[in-house]
């Protein structure tokens, strides 16, 4: 059974293991090699508090709530977390700027396609293909400030599925290079995941509203996976496998879903990933009607419902995009505000982080990067919303 506290578990296991590694050759500075550092003393276990049921940020909820049913659990493999060789020789990590400027095209792209009126033989496949297959580059290269935007845009208009649609495309592509996917997989998985929901384009007015879906509304836009199908199988020279996915990446594999119920292999291995991703993606974003999720939360809810989702790709996702997402903010023990900026794999609950205000509350005048791995007396005591960075520095 996977449970949120044996991921914990593991993981602290592995920062133990890590830790006892590092006794044993203690890390020293390039310009210290003459001297090892003191060892310092042990450091007490890193523990995520749960939400209180008397915060004051009142906790999200989930508007679909699949029926667990009994199954038999999948067995547990190794993880083999690798990169395909999917990068031209001499190609490097393009800059922020390079990033968010792919990520806007990906915008103006997705802007133009989710139009209501939209002329199917206007959309140039290769023109999505091309802006994928950078996706998959630069991904593939490590590029920290992709997964960073995936975290932190959402769509400030009224279409918040623009930036839902990208997210979860490169989320997706994520998972895809977790499982080993060669590029021709990837550009198709990205593909679909970037299109998934291009039946959402005649309900945009619904959806958007700040007040909770009727039965009947939330029943009429169960219908986005059916017309979004049928939509993309009118676009020329689009492989057929999109339509597949944006018809079935609310099945289940419990066959809790919809439109059909289709359980376990009848459900295409593309529409799993984007199916998981999409539930992980929209979580961690707020909407008009509630708060978003911590990624912790995200996760505990995807765990209490672990029958509806293959157990290798809760395990990846949690592997790939992390307990502590790259863009996630965090407190630290030492009352600093603090960005993940790098994930560590190995150690998930000690990535990489930029301090963003000090226990002052003050914005550091020096840029402040620590590597957790290497700051044994150093960890994050819990994850942060945006709304509650205010809180905070009144309180301080």
């Amino acid at each position: 059974m996977l449970r949120m506290s044996d991921i914990l578990k593991k993981a602290k296991e592995k920062e133990r293991e890590a830790k006892e590694e590092r006794q044993k050759k203690p890390f020293i500075e390039p310009d210290q090699q003459e001297a090892a550092p003191e060892p310092v003393k042990p450091v007490k276990e890193v523990v995520t508090p749960e939400v209180k049921a008397d915060d004051e940020v009142e906790k999200p909820k989930i508007e679909q709530q699949p029926e667990v049913r009994e199954q038999k659990e999948e067995e547990a493999k190794p993880s083999e977390v690798r990169i395909s060789p999917v990068v031209m020789k001499g190609t490097k990590v393009v800059s922020s700027e390079e990033s968010l400027k792919l990520y806007e095209a990906l915008m103006s792209l997705m802007k133009e396609i989710l139009k209501e009126d939209i002329n199917h033989e206007s959309i140039d496949v290769k023109q999505i293909t091309a802006l994928i297959e950078k996706i998959i580059e630069q991904l593939s290269l490590n590029n920290e400030k992709l997964l960073e935007l995936a975290l932190i845009k959402d769509s400030k208009d009224v279409n918040y599925i623009f930036c839902h649609s990208i997210n979860v495309c490169i989320y997706s592509i994520a998972i895809g290079l977790g499982l080993g996917y060669e590029k021709s997989k990837l550009t198709e998985l990205g593909i679909s995941a970037l299109l998934h929901d291009a039946g959402m384009s005649c309900y945009l007015p619904v959806v958007n509203r700040s007040t909770k879906l009727t039965t009947r509304e939330y029943n009429e836009i169960k219908n986005h996976s059916i017309n979004g199908s049928a939509f993309l199988e009118k676009i020329k020279n689009l492989n057929r496998i999109a339509s597949y996915v944006a018809h079935q990446h609310h099945e289940r594999i419990d066959s809790s879903g919809y439109p059909r119920g289709l359980k376990g292999e009848s459900i295409n291995e593309y529409a799993k990933i984007v199916g998981i991703v999409d539930v992980f993606e929209a979580m961690l974003h707020q909407r008009l009607y509630r708060n978003e999720f911590l990624p912790l939360e995200a996760l505990r809810e995807i765990l209490a419902n672990k029958n509806s989702f293959q157990y290798r790709l809760i395990k990846i996702l949690i592997e790939k995009i992390g307990i502590f997402p790259i863009g996630s903010l965090v407190e630290l023990n030492t009352k600093e505000i603090a960005q993940v900026v790098k994930l560590n794999y190995a150690v998930p609950l000690r990535p990489v982080v930029k301090i963003i205000s000090g226990v002052d509350g003050e914005e550091p005048k020096e840029t402040k990067t620590l590597d957790l791995t290497t700051q044994p007396t150093i960890c994050i005591k819990k994850g942060l919303r945006k709304s509650e960075l205010g809180k905070l520095h009144t309180v301080r």
